[in-house]
């Protein structure tokens, strides 16, 4: 198995912007505006290529459970595994989950989810999985552009210092 390269885009960046999004999460939830109370995330590595990786949880940046405990989804699926299945049909296609099963269905492949969720911004690729699927959709936006935005925060700050060359 190949190892995730990470660049700019790191597990802590991934961290820090599901924190900034939770409170909205966790609001919506308590003002039952959606139907459940438990919500995956998952956001892949920007380098992890499809095809490089075995499957998508080799490509995996960061995920997790927002909301009650991991919960079990009435097909005996959990919702990280719908999040990561979402994330998957992105990484391989290019394309949101929502594009594919609306418009492309001749690129699902035996086992992808029917459920929309995921987005991609800019290279980054996320997605959610607990709720109605047009909020996990909206939700995923709200952390691929929120991961996007600390990048570019972070790389503010490197072009600022000229004692910075290079990456790394």
């Amino acid at each position: 198995m190949e190892e995730v390269m990470t660049g700019l885009l790191d597990q802590k960046i991934a961290r820090e912007a599901a924190d900034l999004i939770r409170p909205v999460i966790l609001g919506m939830m308590e003002r039952e505006k959606v139907e459940r109370k438990t919500l995956a995330l998952v956001v892949l590595s920007p380098h992890a290529r499809y095809g490089t990786f075995i499957n998508v949880e080799d490509a995996i940046l960061h995920e997790e459970i927002i909301g009650q405990p991991r919960q079990t989804w009435e097909t005996g699926r959990t919702y990280d595994a719908y999040a990561r299945g979402k994330a998957a049909i992105t990484w391989r296609t290019g394309m949101t989950s929502r594009e594919v099963i609306e418009s492309h269905p001749h690129l699902l492949i035996q086992g992808d989810a029917k459920y929309a969720g995921s987005a991609i911004y800019r290279g980054i690729i996320t997605a959610a999985s607990g709720v109605e699927d047009h909020y996990d959709e909206m939700f995923a936006g709200m952390y691929a552009v929120t991961c996007h935005g600390l990048v570019m925060t972070k790389m503010k700050a490197i072009k600022a210092d000229p004692a910075i060359a290079f990456i790394g």
